[in-house]
């Protein structure tokens, strides 16, 4: 039983303090008591990565009829290089279950080892890249919108719409693996495979005319690409969604 006067513990990793989900106003105090700018930087990147994904009122601008209110919650965390980071979610238990499927399917650890084994036997390379806030490239499929907390800066207080998938919705999932996959057949004409829909192929020719097919392997946000000359489709891939430039490898 707590004493009177008992301090809550603080969260702490590696040694360092992180501040509590939402706690806003403790992470930027950290900042000046060890004068130092890390929760406000990681604060404002994750912001300006979220911005895109909002439509932000006008002050007099009414919230259209049928969208519902859900909360925004901050999480903080330290990586291992000690890295401050911040992650914006949507409160996605405050809506109601889609009727519609919600979750995006992955590739499976069979499909990849078949992978490298076709890549070994036929002189391919293989790529791996990361999608940066892949949900945030899909559509939200939801009628949402909140209110912006102080970590917005000047946009603190007004109401946003929704508009695309936040990190946190129930349906973000299912949103970005459509997403993906439309990008995929209709602009890079791959086509998935039956045994595995998260295996995608497409007819190529090597330098001596060869024929064979590339590849790629979906993962949620993950790519792998097979193929002679795999970063030529990371970097077709590029062109409709983001990839981490230090991922590729």
């Amino acid at each position: 039983m707590k004493g009177r006067g008992t301090k809550r513990r603080k969260n702490e990793k590696f040694g360092l303090e992180v501040p509590r989900p939402n706690d806003i106003r403790r992470a930027l105090k950290i900042d000046d008591e060890t004068s130092t700018s890390h929760w406000r930087d990681a604060l404002t990147r994750e912001a300006k990565t979220v911005l895109p994904a909002l439509r932000i009122l006008d002050e007099n601008e009414n919230v259209p009829p049928g969208f519902k209110f859900i909360e925004l919650l901050t999480i903080f965390d330290i990586k291992m290089d000690l890295t401050r980071k911040a992650r914006i979610y949507a409160r996605g238990d405050q809506t109601d279950t889609p009727t519609s499927v919600t979750y995006a399917s992955v590739v499976t650890r069979e499909s990849i080892r078949i992978g490298f084994v076709l890549a070994s036997l036929n002189d391919l390379e293989v790529l791996t890249a990361d999608v940066a806030g892949a949900y945030l490239n899909a559509p939200c499929a939801e009628k949402v919108y909140t209110i912006l907390g102080e970590e917005f800066g000047d946009y603190a207080g007004r109401k946003a719409i929704i508009v695309m998938a936040l990190y946190g919705l129930k349906s973000a999932g299912y949103s970005w693996r459509t997403f993906c996959a439309r990008v995929l057949r209709e602009e890079l004409h791959f086509i998935p495979c039956r045994a595995d829909m998260d295996v995608w192929r497409r007819a190529a020719r090597k330098g001596s005319g060869e024929r064979y097919y590339e590849y790629i392997f979906i993962y949620t946000d993950d790519i792998i690409s097979i193929s002679k000359y795999p970063r030529r489709i990371l970097d077709e891939m590029n062109k409709y969604f983001s990839l981490k430039v230090d991922s590729i490898h």
